[in-house]
């Protein structure tokens, strides 16, 4: 009998043969995937083993099932989509999509925590300590996709400068050895206000996804705060989960 790990391998090696098919663009938006039978045979599993992986990739908005007609490549394949992981580089994810990644840099300033005190609550630093902020418009083939502020304890980091900022933050991180080791989020549904539409180029009031979420580096210490905004219309997160 086939242990829990070997039977998520095998699950999982089927999802990523179709996400990978799809990436290459051997599977477009509209074609049809190969039947559960069709996959049943070429990978010498079980029908609930494939129905598992199907599953996986409907849940992640990869394709769409359709009772009585089959499973298809699902149209939200076009947006961009971003790891639900905040300790992922956005840059390096979205060129992992074969997009060109691109940043816009909207504010840099370095404040006193006392001055915003929501935020030294997060960062839990004290009122003398400062804070750096900076906000960007982050796009995918130069269309805007998110909007995005952070702050920085700085404390924690090497001096920091505009221009590090306006490509990959998570970067500066890397070549400085800051390790990221874990981070806590909250996703929410919200109305773009009239600065939020503006800077991605929708209507004020269009449905958006808000984002928030604090990275911690050794011993639970709060390393950033974030706050991002992605439209709806061109983005999906993406989760994987395995059985314990």
């Amino acid at each position: 009998m086939l242990s829990m790990e070997q039977r998520s391998s095998i699950y999982l090696s089927i999802k990523n043969y179709i996400k990978d098919r799809i990436k290459n663009e051997k599977l477009k938006v509209g074609d049809k995937l190969e039947t559960e039978a069709e996959l049943t045979k070429k990978f010498n599993v079980s029908r609930t083993t494939v129905n598992k992986a199907l599953s996986l990739l409907a849940a992640e908005g990869l394709v769409e099932r359709i009772p009585g007609r089959g499973t298809f490549v699902h149209s939200a394949t076009k947006n961009v989509a971003f790891q639900a992981l905040g300790i992922e580089s956005m840059t390096s994810y979205i060129e992992s999509q074969n997009k060109k990644p691109g940043s816009i840099l909207i504010d840099f300033e370095i404040f006193k925590a006392k001055e915003k005190p929501s935020i030294m609550k997060k960062l839990q630093v004290g009122e003398n300590d400062f804070i750096y902020y900076f906000s960007r418009i982050r796009t995918a083939d130069d269309e805007p996709v998110v909007y995005s502020v952070s702050y920085v304890p700085a404390k924690l980091i090497p001096p920091l400068s505009p221009s590090q900022v306006d490509h990959s933050f998570y970067q500066f991180l890397n070549e400085n050895g800051i390790a990221r080791t874990g981070y806590k989020s909250t996703v929410s549904a919200i109305l773009a206000s009239k600065k939020i539409a503006e800077y991605l180029q929708i209507a004020k009031g269009d449905a958006i996804m808000l984002h928030q979420h604090t990275i911690f580096t050794e011993y639970r210490v709060p390393l950033e705060y974030s706050e991002v905004y992605y439209i709806g219309s061109k983005y999906s997160f993406e989760y994987e989960g395995y059985d314990s």
